[in-house]
Parts: C-alpha cells; structure tokens; sequence
C-alpha cells in the first residue's frame, strides 16, 4: 500500500472493517481460567449478536515483566457504523455484566482499543 493507497483508505474510514480489542489484566491463574470461559462461553458470542463479525479471545504466552496475566479479545466490526451501533445498544449491559462478575476491586484492568483495518495479508492472498 503506498501513501495515496493509505490517505484513500483513511479518508474511508468509517467503511473499513473496525477492531475493537480488550486486554484483561487478571491477577491470577484461576482467575484467567474463569474469565477465558465465560468469554469462550457466551460473552464472545453476545458481542457477534450485537453486530460483531468476528470474535476472538487470545491470551499472551509469556511476558517480559510476569505481571498479571493478558488475556486479548478482538472483535471485527464490518464498519464504524455497525461498531457505534453495537456501542449504544449492547455494550452497555455486556460491560455491567463484565464488572459485575470480575470487579476492578479484585485487582483485574482492562483496556479498550478501537482500530481501523487498513489492511490484510494471509496464505491466499494474492502476492507481487
């Protein structure tokens, strides 16, 4: 993708695919291995009903520091539009629940991300 390439498709935006990522940062093992199962369990698959594309929950092999445990969720949203729909209509309640079941109070963080696809590579694609 050149520059042109890349002004095009930033200035298009709000019809790019749109990631949204979640880090937990959960203090424990035990902790972790609730929390990937309610993900893997329901969570995941409430965010794709509330117009995700795609959802997946991926947690970090190993860390520099050994601090708390990193446990990744993305979704993949088909545009801006259909990411601020999911935001204002089912985000809310999915996000109480979240807290509800894993507090800040029992030391787990989260962080939230939005990005915008700008491109992708993989074993079909075509190459030059």
């Amino acid at each position: 993708m050149d520059r042109a390439d890349y002004a095009e498709c930033m200035a298009q935006g709000s019809e790019n695919t749109i990631v949204y990522e979640v880090v937990a940062k959960l203090p424990s093992e035990s902790i972790a291995e609730r929390y990937v199962g309610w993900m893997l369990n329901g969570h995941a698959a409430a965010v794709v009903a509330g117009g995700a594309r795609a959802a997946s929950v991926e947690r970090l092999t190993e860390s520099k520091d050994q601090g708390p445990i990193r446990v990744r969720s993305r979704y993949e949203f088909a545009n801006m539009r259909a990411y601020e729909s999911y935001v204002e209509h089912h985000a809310p309640a999915l996000r109480a629940e979240g807290q509800r079941l894993f507090p800040a109070a029992g030391g787990i963080e989260f962080s939230r991300s939005v990005w915008v696809l700008v491109g992708r590579i993989d074993a079909t694609s075509s190459r030059s």
